[in-house]
């Protein structure tokens, strides 16, 4: 699980060297999508192999594909290899993390899953922030261990894997060539081409493409017919049932289980999209490198550290389990309302009191939508309901780190263009993507113009993170005062 989170943010502070040994920096944003890409294409699919065969042997086998990706990332000869690499692990981590979380749920009741919850939280956060931080220390010598680590570590631990991991078979009393013939495969290749031609769609508008350029117009067109193609065929199950259709159609229409996944997305929306514009901030403004800007983050990793594994002790004895969003975000609140009014000389102590209030709030409730969603559903939608709340957090996350990429990098592209005409295009990019490690290809005399246009292009990113907050109060508060029946 933790070297599952760490690999959708190690990358970061990699890149240039990796950049500079492979070369071919114009597939450079393939290297962050397609960890993203792999994992949130297969989602769905997965979450619905997992309800119809054994636990452990999808798990095994998840984390076999998981360790392929991360050797072929490591060996990697060309950036080519590396994005399937990272498409590959991701597709292997979403398996492993899917895997984990069906086999807590089935081996633990309502009232011992949030102590359990909390710990795997705790690692799950941890990964996701700690990632750039890691990837500096393992990649000193060379950026390929920060790849080979994941084989040692799930090899050293493989014997628990095997012989202390329950088994776990599938409850369904289908025989095997039928649940393979029932399967909605045609759902679940939908699905994926409706993610990847959204996630291209976003991640190469304005920046590889022009918005109007004939190709983004194809892609555009691409992921709309897709995306209608997949709800009319989950709508009307064509070609499946409504027990076997990939998508769980029924949650959607179950208020209480939708504001739960309301506050899943958003959580993790707001307590992972900060870290990222974080570093990125004082590698600008500071001209810190990757390393030390990820040792930036320590504020927003101890306090998620503590918070995390405590109050998931404390959930199962306390309750009002709905309240925990409420009271966690508005802990949170003035962080991320300073954050929204960041600017090039804001105070470092300020920023790391408000990352503090971010980690800590944040994190006492991040889990709590996987026990949360248990009193409005039925036993046999558990494993239904369980898939609906990591599309939550796998979504959430994914689309909001892409979407806040792109508008970042688009503004900070025009913005550039627009105030220094001189500049090359080649310039504007190695400083967006970290490449370049300055702005000594930029006149001295207009840095401090870069760096507040650099640091004003962060602020939708900070708008986004205060917005999911705010949702998330809205959500709980409905579930708690306006509950359906």
């Amino acid at each position: 699980m933790f070297f599952y989170c760490l690999d959708k943010s190690i990358t970061t502070i990699l890149i240039p060297v990796i950049v500079g040994e492979l070369g071919e920096a114009s597939k450079l944003p393939w290297v962050f999508v397609g960890f993203g890409l792999g994992s949130l294409s297969l989602t769905l699919p997965i979450g619905k192999i997992y309800s119809l065969f054994n636990a452990k042997i999808l798990y095994l086998g998840f984390l076999a594909i998981f360790m392929l990706g991360s050797g072929l990332c490591g060996a990697a000869w060309n950036m080519n290899a590396l994005i399937i690499g990272r498409v590959l692990a991701g597709v292997g981590g979403i398996g492993v993390y899917t895997g984990i979380m069906t086999i807590l749920t089935s081996l633990t009741t309502e009232k011992e899953r949030p102590m359990y919850l909390g710990v795997i939280g705790l690692f799950w956060s941890i990964g996701r922030v700690i990632g750039p931080l890691f990837g500096g220390l393992l990649g000193r010598d060379s950026w390929r261990w920060a790849f080979y680590i994941n084989l040692i570590v799930c090899g050293v631990f493989a014997p628990v894997y095997i012989y202390l991991l329950p088994s776990l078979p599938s409850k369904s009393k289908t025989a095997l060539h039928s649940r393979l013939q029932n399967f909605d495969s045609l759902g679940a290749g939908l699905s994926i081409c409706t993610i990847i031609t959204v996630f291209t769609n976003i991640n190469s508008g304005g920046t590889r493409f022009p918005w109007g350029s004939p190709m983004m117009i194809g892609i555009c067109s691409l992921a709309i017919t897709f995306l209608t193609l997949f709800s009319a065929q989950q709508i009307f199950c064509f070609r499946t049932t409504a027990e076997d259709r990939i998508f769980p159609v029924n949650m959607m229409f179950n208020r209480n289980v939708l504001l739960v996944f309301i506050i899943g997305s958003m959580s993790s929306i707001a307590a992972f999209v900060p870290a990222n514009f974080i570093s990125l901030y004082f590698q600008f403004t500071r001209g810190d490198s990757a390393l030390d800007a990820a040792l930036r983050l320590l504020p927003m990793i101890i306090a998620m550290s503590a918070v995390m594994p405590f109050s998931g002790y404390l959930m199962p004895k306390i309750g009002h389990l709905a309240w925990w969003p409420i009271a966690g975000t508005l802990f949170a609140l003035p962080g991320f309302v300073y954050m929204v009014a960041l600017q090039v000389e804001s105070s470092p102590t300020l920023i790391y009191t408000s990352e503090a209030l971010i980690g800590a709030g944040m994190g006492s409730y991040l889990q709590i939508p996987y026990t949360l969603v248990g009193p409005y559903i039925s036993k046999d939608q558990k494993q239904e309901a369980m898939s609906f709340i990591i599309i939550s957090q796998v979504g959430g996350i994914a689309f909001s780190m892409s979407i806040s990429t792109a508008i970042f990098t688009n503004l900070a592209t025009s913005w550039l263009k627009e105030r220094l005409p001189e500049m090359s295009s080649t310039s504007i990019e190695k400083l967006l993507s970290g490449t370049s490690g300055s702005l000594d290809d930029f006149p001295a005399s207009k840095s401090n113009d870069v760096l507040d246009i650099l640091v004003d292009a962060m602020q939708p990113a900070w708008i986004i993170t205060l917005t999911a907050g705010i949702a998330c109060i809205i959500a709980a508060a409905i579930l708690i005062f306006k509950p359906t029946k």
